[in-house]
């Protein structure tokens, strides 16, 4: 039977209550955060896929909010898988000097056929592939991060969040994400100014004010001063 709507928000506090939370708005925040925390994170503070679609928060809903297919079954959440798409050659910018990867990759080969044959990652990377052309070809991100720069898995749609546990903070900030970027992808507002991100980039990055005020900056985005005006 179908609960009033009374009945649903005393069982959605009961949920935060079981969760140690408060509200329901810090389970938003949370959830939110999760976004960019990841999976792990939040199944450590005792969500899952029940509880959170319990709250209001079904897997349609999470998806919008940034949840990939992965972090939404480690959450327990059935995700319908697409149907792969088929593979094309990779376009090189460079054809490889080898004529037997070159054969590989001109047949369509993956990362394991490559392996197969002998060739390493540093290989095909001197062969003149980037960082975009290894990731399609399936070499893990580990491999491609070991051979390819911060700025050079950014440019092939590399997230922060994908890049943190494989560059330094400052290699990141080195290699343009915004504010914004590393704020989804964990970073606080004590860590952007200590990597030295203008104080207008942070306000604007989507932080709270609660968090923003903790750091000794506000909402307000100050204009610098026009020095050429009388």
């Amino acid at each position: 039977m179908q609960r009033s709507e009374a009945e649903e928000a005393k069982h959605r506090a009961a949920i935060c209550r079981q969760l140690g939370i408060p509200n329901i708005v810090k389970a938003h925040e949370l959830i939110v955060e999760g976004a960019a925390r990841g999976a792990t994170w939040l199944k450590h503070l005792g969500f899952n896929a029940q509880n959170m679609a319990d709250l209001g928060y079904p897997a349609s809903n999470l998806a919008r909010l940034g949840y990939n297919s992965n972090a939404l079954k480690q959450l327990g959440f059935f995700v319908d898988e697409p149907a792969p798409a088929a593979k094309e050659p990779v376009a090189m910018a460079c054809s490889p000097k080898d004529p037997e990867l070159k054969r590989i990759l001109e047949r369509g080969g993956r990362a394991s056929d490559i392996k197969r044959a002998g060739f390493t990652i540093i290989q095909c990377r001197h062969a003149g592939l980037s960082a975009m052309e290894l990731a399609h070809l399936g070499f893990e991100i580990v491999d491609i991060c070991s051979v390819c720069s911060a700025a050079e898995m950014r440019r092939a749609d590399f997230k922060a969040m994908d890049l943190r546990n494989y560059f330094s903070d400052i290699e990141l900030k080195n290699a343009g994400f915004s504010a914004s970027e590393m704020r989804m992808s964990g970073y606080t507002v004590r860590d952007l100014l200590r990597l030295g991100y203008n104080e207008n980039h942070i306000r604007t990055a989507g932080y709270s004010t609660g968090e923003l005020i903790a750091e000794g900056l506000t909402k307000i985005v100050r204009t610098p001063p026009n020095h050429g005006t009388m």
